[in-house]
């Protein structure tokens, strides 16, 4: 019998599973509760769908990065902390 809890914590993240914005740990959760859950299949392929259709997301400029990474340290916030 499947772990109700469980399956709801994973459905929560199979839209940052499809968009590739979960962590090592988690993906191998979600992987695993995959191999077992219809529904949950069926919600990931409808998810890579969308996913698909959504633009590229360009990097930014040379400058707006600099932008970016001169306000973070002003705040005294270390661009290593930015994930």
């Amino acid at each position: 019998m499947a772990n109700l809890e469980h399956h709801s914590e994973v459905r929560d993240m199979l839209g940052a599973y499809a968009l590739g914005a979960v962590d090592d740990a988690q993906r191998a959760d979600v992987e695993r509760h995959l191999e077992g859950c219809d529904a949950c299949r069926r919600e990931l392929a409808a998810l890579h769908e969308a996913v698909r259709l959504l633009p590229e997301r360009p990097e930014p400029s040379e400058a707006l990065w600099k932008r970016i990474v001169s306000e973070v340290r002003n705040k005294g916030t270390p661009p290593a902390e930015l994930g």
